[in-house]
Formats: C-alpha cells, structure tokens, sequence
C-alpha cells in the first residue's frame, strides 16, 4: 500500500498465513468458525511488524509488535510498540450479508 499526505510519503506491505482450526455450520449455524493467521510486515523507512491473530466467528482479536528500523531506532534501543485489536464483523454469517464484503 502507498500513502501519501502533502510531503510524506509511506509504503506499508506484508502478508498473514491462516489456519482453519474449524468451518462454520453451513446451515444450522451451531458451529462457529476458528482460525489462527500469523503475519509479517514492513512500513518503509520505518518499523517492522510481527502479528497474530486469532477469530472465532465473527470476532477477531489481534496483537501485533513494531520493531523500530528508522533513525529513531538508536533513541529507543529499537523497541518498538505492542499493540492489541478488536474486530467485529456482523454481516458474516446473515443471510445476503456476504454480498457486501
């Protein structure tokens, strides 16, 4: 991904590796889905990035840790930051919901 905002400039990519733990019900909707993704990624010039998450239908919860690779990276000692998500996604699983997504 590129961003850019008046001079600054940004380039962020990396990717997640997902295991299916369970499928979801198909028709009963008894069961939930599980999966487990863990990832990696790069913003240029700045912080590498080490992540894991993990869903449980239509909730995931994240963590993830920067690693600090820019010039502030002698002022930190090259700690970086922890960091925690929370995702909801109430479409999935209703009917004509996943048109949307």
């Amino acid at each position: 991904m590129y961003e850019r905002q008046g001079p600054a400039q940004i380039i962020y990519g990396g990717t997640f590796i997902k295991y299916k733990l369970q499928e979801s019900s198909k028709y009963t909707e008894n069961l939930l889905s599980k999966s487990i993704s863990l990832g990696g990624f790069f913003r240029s010039r700045d912080a590498a990035v080490i992540a894991a998450q993990c869903e449980l239908g239509q909730i995931t919860f994240g963590i993830s840790y920067d690693i600090n690779i820019s010039s502030l990276a002698k002022v930190s000692t090259g700690r970086g930051g922890f960091e925690i998500s929370l995702k909801y996604i109430p479409l999935i699983g209703s009917q004509g919901g996943n048109r949307l997504l």
